[in-house]
């Protein structure tokens, strides 16, 4: 191979990445459930996100209002075949926070999976219709702008 040929070849792979636009997320966070696991009266709630300009989680100083807590869960118990929300039944709401993140890309799009441990309890065990669950969920970055919301399948408590 001539010393020609290889610096044409690496000019032109050089010109094809630099039309190459880095990848482009909407400011707006977006979710997606991955899974829901059991662990005797507790839970993990996982799911994925994006967020186009990376401003996802609060610092531990961020605890006034409205930063106190950026991802919300809606309590749903299975009553006569349809899922009924049940929050206001609860004593405490699910409400938690996820800590601040920082992307490492020049895009700041940022991505990642979340791992959320519900706990003492994940559903009512006083309520005789706790045996089918679901939850729905969304998240506020740090722009107050708020995600899509999110539902787990249909959770048949052991």
């Amino acid at each position: 191979m001539t010393k020609g040929f290889q610096i044409a070849v690496v000019a032109g792979v050089f010109g094809f990445a630099s039309c190459i636009k880095p990848k482009q997320c909407d400011p707006t966070p977006s979710i997606q459930f991955s899974d829901f696991t059991i662990l005797g009266d507790s839970a993990i709630l996982e799911f994925t996100f994006e967020d186009g300009d990376g401003d996802i989680g609060l610092k531990e100083g961020d605890t006034a209002k409205p930063f106190d807590f950026n991802l919300y869960m809606s309590y749903f118990e299975k009553i006569n075949g349809k899922f009924v929300n049940m929050d206001s039944t609860l004593a405490i709401p699910f409400r938690f926070r996820i800590p601040y993140l920082e992307s490492e890309n020049s895009d700041r799009c940022l991505s990642g999976n979340v791992s959320v441990a519900i706990t003492p309890i994940y559903r009512n065990t006083a309520s005789p219709y706790s045996d089918t669950i679901m939850y729905s969920f969304y998240i506020f970055d740090r722009e107050l702008r708020k995600s899509n919301e999110a539902e787990t399948p249909p959770i048949i408590s052991p």
